[in-house]
């Protein structure tokens, strides 16, 4: 059965098979590892991008890991989840709690369900490494909500980090804000992934998205690029998950989160991707808003810079949108 490498998978491994393992699937490149240098990339960047991008293997998994150690998914770490403490809202006596089950876990955050954004968690406390001393644990949230769930989630850094650091940098403003919270997207189970990947194939338009992540594309290579996101994120976003498989939260809908983990893209990349097919489908496609101007820009197959790519196409169509504004019937 085809699953998600986890670190254990690539325990061990040297820089040379590891670049042999994402040579397989290298169309999978994930965006947030950075443009791809084949054999001259480093170790730490192959590993972090085999566990964060849609990399497989068709390997029987590792041994199940007892309740107490790390179960491992997502980026550039792994993520336990540990039964809460049920209406303890302080983190210093949730962490008091919970210090048995985490002392060999650091360097490493902790999350919680986010309940103003599906599918995310909200990092409130980093956890130093085993040989640390306990006065580096850094709390940002002077309260946390624990949710229905019940479950706090653990996230391993696969590589040396100093929490201190990382911390800082996550709550550098007021803790209680929420637009300067950290957050994690909820790692998927290997059946949710398999069941949006296969949606995803079985998406018109998917052969333009496949394998062109952090490609340079021609204008309207672009705009397929990014109407196929557009479409998939429409068809499916909200929908419900199938019965019968295994979940990773308890909503019972696809989050965006989950789309966002499934394509391989942030967020941001999501967003953009949606405001620009509404914009083409004012300005390019058929009807009484089409411009000859936005015509000629995307059907541009070759030219220099100031002619073709995705920042020169996303600048034009916004600036073009802003100018003539669609107005309501």
């Amino acid at each position: 059965m085809e699953r998600r490498y986890s670190p254990s998978d690539l325990d061990n491994l040297k820089q040379a098979e590891l670049f042999e393992l994402v040579k397989r699937q290298v169309n999978r490149w994930p965006q947030s590892s950075g443009k791809f240098k084949g054999s001259r990339t480093k170790k730490e960047v192959l590993r972090t991008a085999l566990l964060e991008g849609l990399f497989t293997t068709n390997s029987p998994p590792p041994p199940t890991p007892t309740a107490h150690s790390a179960t491992h998914s997502g980026s550039n770490s792994s993520n336990a989840s540990i039964s809460a403490v049920q209406g303890q809202p302080f983190p210093s006596l949730l962490l008091r709690e919970l210090k048995p089950r985490t002392r060999n876990l650091g360097p490493a955050r902790l999350g919680v369900d986010d309940p103003q954004n599906e599918g995310y968690q909200i990092i409130f406390a980093a956890l130093p490494a085993a040989d640390e001393p306990e006065t580096s644990i850094v709390i940002g949230e002077a309260s946390v909500v624990i949710s229905n769930s019940n479950v706090l989630t653990v996230f391993v850094s696969s590589k040396p980090t100093n929490p201190l650091i990382a911390i800082n940098k996550v709550f550098s403003a007021s803790p209680r804000s929420k637009a300067t919270q950290d957050k994690i997207a909820t790692p998927l189970t290997p059946d949710e992934l398999k069941y949006l990947i296969d949606l995803a194939k079985k998406t018109p338009g998917y052969d333009a998205f496949d394998g062109k992540i952090n490609h340079r594309l021609a204008n309207l290579d672009r705009v397929e690029y990014w109407r196929f996101i557009d479409r998939f994120c429409t068809k499916y976003f909200k929908t419900q998950w199938p019965a019968g498989i295994n979940r990773s939260g308890t909503s019972t809908t696809i989050s965006k989160a989950a789309i966002e983990t499934a394509l391989g893209l942030k967020q941001t990349s999501i967003n953009e991707a949606i405001h620009m097919a509404e914009l083409l489908r004012y300005y390019y496609d058929e009807g009484p808003t089409r411009s000859a101007e936005v015509v000629q820009l995307v059907e541009t197959e070759a030219g220099t810079a100031d002619k073709v790519g995705a920042d020169v196409l996303k600048k034009f169509l916004i600036a073009w949108s802003k100018d003539h504004p669609v107005r309501a019937a």
